[in-house]
Order: structure tokens, then C-alpha cells, then sequence
């Protein structure tokens, strides 16, 4: 049973509510993947439409996913 198609997320990212959301869902996925400590701000909603950095990561600890260091994406 697939849950999200590939055509339910070509669909979903067409849409202005994608925009706002996907820094949202990138944001829990580095809180999901990383260890307590690590700092994420990823402006989700009307603050992704502001020009800039899309968010930034702070690793304190080595970790398999991310180095010590910080994450400009």
C-alpha cells in the first residue's frame, strides 16, 4: 500500500500551500534525524516567501547524518 504517490507530491508542489510547508516538514525531519540537542530554524508559512537562507541547522555533536558544525541550507 503506497501512501503518497509520486503523482499526489508532483501534485502538492504546484500548489502556493507547498511553499509555505515544506520548510515546515524539512524542519521535522532534521528534529527526527538528529539528536536533542541539535538546533533547526526553517521559516515555514508567509516567512518562507522572505528572501534569504531557507533555514539553518546547529550539529553540537558528530552525528552519521550531519558533521559537528553548522548547516546553511
Amino acid at each position: 500500500m503506497k501512501l503518497v504517490t509520486r503523482d499526489n507530491l508532483e501534485r502538492w508542489a504546484e500548489t502556493n500551500f507547498s511553499k509555505g510547508d515544506l520548510p515546515y516538514l524539512i524542519s521535522r525531519l532534521v528534529r527526527a534525524t538528529t539528536p536533542a540537542s541539535t538546533l533547526s530554524d526553517f521559516p515555514s508559512g508567509s516567512a518562507s516567501f522572505v528572501g534569504g537562507w531557507d533555514g539553518v541547522v546547529t550539529c553540537e555533536e558528530k552525528y552519521c547524518l550531519c558533521s559537528k558544525r553548522n548547516f546553511i541550507i
